[in-house]
């Protein structure tokens, strides 16, 4: 696979400013089972996004791209 993870980023910024405006206490998470790509994950990590899982799976992928607990 191929990712842009600067674009991803990008994305979920204007996605969390726009939703700020009508939910200013509102939190963007990003999915880890949208794409799980160690680089991808760290990049949106680095940004300052948690990440959401629903699996055992997905909460690996989470701590190997680095997440901490309290990230996840």
């Amino acid at each position: 696979y191929l990712a842009d993870s600067g674009r991803v980023v990008r994305a979920l910024d204007t996605l969390r400013d726009g939703l700020g405006r009508e939910y200013p206490r509102s939190e963007l998470t990003y999915s880890v089972k949208s794409n799980y790509l160690t680089g991808l994950l760290r990049a949106v990590l680095a940004a300052g996004y948690r990440l959401e899982v629903v699996s055992r799976r997905e909460w690996e992928h989470a701590r190997r791209a680095g997440a901490r607990p309290e990230q996840i």
